[in-house]
């Protein structure tokens, strides 16, 4: 982007959210998942006659969990569908079923989950029940998600291959079966007399999930959904797309904090968790989330984000403690030939006291008189001078997560940019660190808008930035 031209567009101010089509359907998600419950259970006959519905279109799979004997199921399960194939005494590859899976996959990802599934809208109507505890996440909640992956290669692929004619996951797991066995028993109470054991066994399971969905929002989704690992991995190339507008995104933090599914989009917004439900965009103060079909979203504020626009003379480059400001810095040195100064070294001494504000400034004003520098640091008392003097801002706006992590791996590590080795974790940092979001981002970004003539690139991860630097 040419020096001199206004980016007001990318990086002023910007409303707070509003009725845009995408966010139509997140905003009336309810409507679209009660909607879809509906039209695959759409033979209403069968919940007055305990009857299920037999005519053409329960040979088609419906995208979501929906139990083939739900006397409402006016289609077939997809997870039930792949175990009749497999289970059948004479093996049928499941081409029909896998075929239909994957185009689902392709196109929603786990949009399914947070939109089409049943189920999920069950457990999404429980989570909003008032319960004296919510749980967003507890130790091994990540490494418990990966159950629903076993559950997946086990239950229904493994198991139904070795014993024949056994759906195992239909049989022995599915609560999504087991209500519609209830719905069975109530509309035909000669059925309901014959319930056993097994179907004791299942109506515990459903009624543990049903009590952890009021602590936990979709615990079955999280853990235990055999269709949800299927199309997990989906994410990552599906045509429903999840992306953050960094010319907007001030890292607030207000749509991780939304998040029932504990996805950070900001970091990861292919994460295989997400299920597109849109709470994240709906809760964005900045409109920077969308949520549709489509390519994505450049990923940095930069209109040429591939280093092909000149840099200028006058780089400066913040960002918190442990975003490796100094490490980008050294390799930008090196490509660029520009003089590098770290103003941890003209801050500090060896013997860790420091020089007096005054001598800091004046130092701090003999470099910007300078025509070629890179200056590397963050030192918010002097964001504006250094603003104003530059050509280019490089803002490594990392999440405190990837912070943290910096300023561990560098302990015990001599470095250039600071006059003595790190032993052992800084307190002092971490606590800078924790509170960089709501004490120095604010008066930053209000900077940046104010400068909105300089060139302004801002990397939200340390691939956005080794990407950046690796096209100079």
């Amino acid at each position: 982007m040419a020096r001199g031209k206004s980016r007001r567009t990318e990086l002023g101010s910007v409303p707070r959210t509003k009725h845009r089509p995408a966010a139509f359907f997140q905003r009336y998600r309810l409507v679209f998942q009660g909607l879809a419950a509906l039209i695959q259970n759409a033979n209403f006959k069968g919940f007055f006659t305990g009857k299920p519905f037999t005519g053409a279109s329960k040979a088609v799979c419906v995208p979501g969990l929906n139990c083939y004997s739900c006397p409402g199921a006016v289609g077939a399960c997809p997870i039930g569908s792949l175990q009749s194939f497999l289970n059948s005494k004479k093996f049928r590859f499941p081409y029909y079923v896998l075929g239909l899976l994957i185009f689902f996959g392709a196109l929603l990802g786990r949009a399914v989950c947070g939109f089409l599934c049943p189920f999920g809208l069950l457990q999404d109507l429980i989570h909003k029940i008032p319960f004296f505890k919510k749980i967003r996440t507890f130790k091994g909640d990540r490494l418990l998600r990966k159950l629903k992956y076993a559950v997946l290669i086990v239950t229904v692929i493994v198991l139904p291959l070795i014993f024949k004619l056994v759906p195992v996951f239909c049989k022995y797991i599915c609560p999504s079966g087991t209500i519609s066995g209830l719905l069975v028993g109530i509309a035909d109470s000669s059925i309901g007399r014959l319930f056993g054991g097994q179907f004791m066994w299942k109506l515990c399971i459903l009624g543990i999930i049903v009590l952890l969905s009021l602590l936990i929002y979709r615990p079955f989704c999280k853990y235990l959904c055999p269709l949800g690992a299927f199309y997990a991995p989906f994410n990552k190339i599906s045509a429903v797309r999840l992306d953050v507008d960094n010319t907007k995104c001030v890292s607030c933090g207000a749509c991780a904090r939304a998040c029932g599914m504990g996805v950070d989009p900001t970091i990861s917004p292919d994460d295989t968790e997400c299920i597109r439900c849109g709470e994240c965009a709906l809760h964005c103060p900045r409109s920077a989330i969308r949520i549709g079909f489509g390519a994505p979203l450049k990923r940095t504020i930069a209109d040429n984000a591939e280093g092909k626009e000149p840099l200028g003379s006058k780089v400066i480059i913040l960002g918190p403690s442990g975003s490796g400001k100094s490490t980008f810095a050294r390799r930008l040195h090196a490509l660029t030939g520009l003089a590098l100064y770290h103003l941890d070294n003209i801050w500090w001494r060896p013997d860790r006291t420091h020089i007096s504000r005054e001598e800091f400034d004046a130092e701090l004003a003999k470099l910007l008189e300078g025509e070629k520098w890179i200056i590397d640091g963050d030192y918010s008392r002097t964001y504006e001078p250094r603003i104003a003097a530059c050509d280019t801002v490089f803002l490594l706006d990392y999440s405190e997560e990837q912070c943290l992590d910096g300023i561990k791996a560098r302990v015990g590590k001599t470095r250039s940019d600071i006059p003595w080795t790190e032993q052992e974790l800084d307190p002092e940092l971490v606590e800078d660190i924790r509170n960089y979001g709501s004490v120095k981002r604010p008066v930053l970004y209000s900077l940046l808008r104010k400068y909105s003539d300089k060139r302004i690139i801002v990397f939200k991860t340390r691939a956005e930035s080794e990407d950046w630097i690796s096209k100079v």
